[in-house]
């Protein structure tokens, strides 16, 4: 568990930040039930990320070393202990029985592939130039937005 939260909780607090301060981009509005879904949902996202890593990892250890080589039915019962437990279970799943670990096609092909792009200069070069002259066209589109007007014709 602490390999797993080390690899990704830096990863999981980037997008749940980046995910609460596009909900508060909901303050700028002038509309109050807006104004408040943004802030809930803010709220909502940094909660569940402080849950995810605290609460959530503490569970899986207590089952892990209190319930998982339990009985049958997560209790003392005497049926005996389930063999392989569920944590054997996954390893295998993953590693196969020869202990080399299984890839599927997609983390296959980023490793190879995309790994392999990503890592010649002059592709990474290319890759800025094409993504730096895409937001330099948004950029410049972004400044040709105009406000829509409203007319309200009055009864006299």
């Amino acid at each position: 568990m602490s390999w797993v939260y080390r690899r990704t909780g830096l990863a999981m607090g980037i997008t749940s930040f980046t995910t609460c301060a596009a909900f508060l981009c909901c303050l700028t509005t002038p509309l109050p039930g807006l104004q408040s879904f943004g802030i809930f949902a803010a709220l909502v996202i940094f909660i569940d990320y402080v849950l995810v890593m605290t609460m959530y990892c503490t569970a899986v250890i207590i089952y892990h070393n209190r319930y998982e080589n339990n009985g049958k039915f997560g209790c003392c019962c005497p049926c005996g202990p389930v063999v392989p437990n569920n944590t054997e279970r996954a390893r295998i799943a993953i590693e196969g029985s020869d202990g080399e670990i299984k890839r599927d096609f997609v983390s296959e092909f980023f490793r190879t592939k995309v790994a392999g792009f990503v890592k010649v200069p002059v592709y990474r070069l290319m890759v800025f130039v094409i993504f730096f002259g895409w937001l330099g066209v948004a950029c410049w589109q972004a400044t040709k937005i105009e406000g829509t007007l409203l007319s309200v014709k009055h009864c006299s």
